[in-house]
């Protein structure tokens, strides 16, 4: 081989393996992440000022860009204090490709609530919070930048930036008519914008010139973008938008919940902007029974010193229409690590609230509270329930921090054999690290590492019976958090159409094609290791390669 045909073909063989060994590093091991996270940039608030106890503290949390490339197998939106330490505002963004796209993420809680949240135990107090958004890869865990929008709060209001301005807050509601509304059938919108006062008055805004109503629909059970429905201008303090129609529930399905959001935007920088939400059913047959939102309020918040006394406040909603739920509400605690609720009390409403004090006052330890919504007449209201998890009682505990987990399945069952579901495992505290079991009975279905207070896994394998579904965390350090399981979910999966079989396991699945069928490695690794080999296999083959009656190369004499 001639001197400069074999040191081209060395060339390509380094350049070949860096290429490979830097792309294999990059899946492997992952970027240095800095010292100080950077931010990603903001995140955009549908509402800039609230009261500290609404739920949800606002709709909707959106980020102009995605997360950073390799970062998008989780995402999640907290509360905290500057530099940390955080609690969620929303249930965790899973199953990957959020580095593809903007992110958008419906919170689901107060500002108190989520405060209540954060390790060790914090309350809430004047002056700066941050929102903020992370990130996380699969191998190389949370990415050290976020996204962040700084709030400042002033006794029981918070609004974006860094100090209390003189800009007025505006409260929105939202109503639907009618609702639940039968498939096909047009609705109108109507959102109502004042100026909160005392006693909870509220007077509109001034009858013209003063911000447009942005009118949006999402579905809570999908991770969809939200559909602009409409803007119109405020007039008198109301806006309308008529002749809506929803699009109807599809195949068995007999029902399909839409969260609609009415979102104030001043036109003055007089006023602040404000958002509501209303949940509206649409079904096919008969009309279901509207749902309830409960809310529970504990006072004192955690840590309750021993034998103080505690007070449980509950506020009940109707999520799809103006109507005050009737009935009561029952309040119960459990002691963490066990699985029985005890019963505190009930009480009915007074002065929109259920309130309830504590006796005789509790023993110390960790509790689960809860406020469960019994309507008086089943076929008018649904019930619903509001759990606070980590309530300390007496001294903070030296030990292992006790840990609760729940599960979901989505989509909702029944389903037919076939169907990929997402088994979620939510673990409380957020900051106990991990891993999570998923339990078919006593088979294990496959496992999950915690990230940001959840994990996750996909199977399309179960077959037709009910399944009882169960997640069984186990933390990483057991002398830091206790480990936890969920409640059984009783799952039913129905015989699947064989004419709708269509081979499945050929060809390992669609969806982009995360990882290969049954052994769970990511694909992007196999393709490396593979383009590593290929690149060495050409470079030895340029190398070791025989060629016929060489020509002789006369070479430059030195000089």
């Amino acid at each position: 081989m001639s001197r400069h045909r074999f040191a081209r073909a060395l060339a390509l063989l380094s350049a070949g393996l860096l290429s490979a060994g830097v792309l294999v590093a990059g899946v492997l091991i992952g970027p240095a992440s800095p010292a100080q996270a950077v931010s990603l940039g903001a995140v955009t608030l549908s509402e800039q000022t609230g009261d500290v106890n609404t739920t949800p503290m606002f709709a909707t949390a959106r980020t102009a860009t995605p997360c950073p490339t390799g970062f998008g197998e989780t995402t999640n939106l907290r509360l905290g204090r500057p530099g940390g330490p955080y609690a969620n505002l929303a249930r965790a963004l899973s199953a990957g490709g959020w580095d593809q796209n903007p992110l958008e993420f419906a919170a689901d809680r107060s500002l108190t609530r989520a405060v209540a949240g954060i390790e060790p135990a914090t309350t809430v107090g004047d002056g700066e919070w941050w929102v903020i958004v992370d990130c996380y890869s699969l191998t190389a865990g949370r990415s050290a930048d976020q996204f962040q929008t700084s709030i400042f709060v002033c006794g029981d209001t918070w609004k974006v930036g860094t100090s209390c301005n003189t800009a007025t807050a505006t409260r929105t509601t939202v109503a639907v008519d009618p609702s639940p509304v039968p498939a096909g059938t047009p609705v109108t919108l109507t959102a109502t914008v004042c100026v909160p006062g005392d006693q909870d008055g509220c007077t509109p805004l001034p009858a013209t010139g003063t911000g447009n109503v942005v009118f949006s629909r999402t579905e809570p059970a999908t991770a969809e973008p939200p559909v602009e429905l409409g803007t119109v201008a405020l007039t008198e303090g109301r806006a309308v938008l008529t002749a809506i129609t929803l699009p109807p529930p599809e195949g068995d399905i007999t029902s399909r919940t839409y969260r609609i959001t009415a979102r104030f935007v001043p036109d003055a920088p007089g006023h602040l902007g404000s958002a509501a939400t209303s949940d509206v059913a649409v079904f096919v047959g008969e009309a279901p029974a509207p749902e309830t939102e409960t809310t529970l309020t504990v006072t004192p918040a955690s840590p309750l010193p021993t034998n103080a006394d505690l007070v449980l406040t509950a506020t009940v909603r109707q999520r799809t229409g103006p109507d005050e739920p009737v009935g009561r509400v029952r309040f119960e605690q459990r002691l963490t690590g066990t699985t029985v609720w005890v019963v505190l009390g009930t009480a009915d409403l007074a002065d929109g609230r259920y309130s309830h004090t504590v006796a005789p006052r509790l023993a110390d330890g960790n509790y689960s509270l809860q406020a469960v919504f019994v309507p008086a007449d089943e076929a008018d209201f649904v019930t619903s329930t509001d759990t606070l998890n980590g309530y300390l009682v007496g001294t903070p505990p030296t030990g292992p921090v006790a840990t609760a987990t729940t599960l979901a399945v989505s989509p909702a069952g029944p389903q037919r054999e076939g169907v990929e579901l997402t088994l979620t495992a939510t673990v409380d505290p957020s900051a106990a690290s991990g891993t999570v079991k998923f339990l078919d009975g006593t088979t294990e279905l496959g496992s999950a590492t915690v990230s940001g207070g959840q994990a996750s896994f996909k199977t399309a394998s179960l077959t037709a019976g009910t399944h009882p579904l169960k997640a069984i965390f186990t933390p990483a350090a057991a002398n830091a958090y206790g480990g936890s399981q969920s409640a059984v979910n009783s799952y039913v999966i129905t015989a699947g159409d064989p004419a709708d079989d269509d081979g499945g396991d050929d060809d390992g699945g669609g969806g982009g094609g995360d990882s290969l069928p049954r052994t769970g490695v990511p694909l992007i690794m196999v393709g490396s290791v593979g383009l590593l080999l290929v690149v060495v296999g050409g470079g030895t083959m340029l190398v070791t390669r025989r060629r016929t009656a060489p020509q002789p190369v006369a070479w430059p004499d030195a000089r």
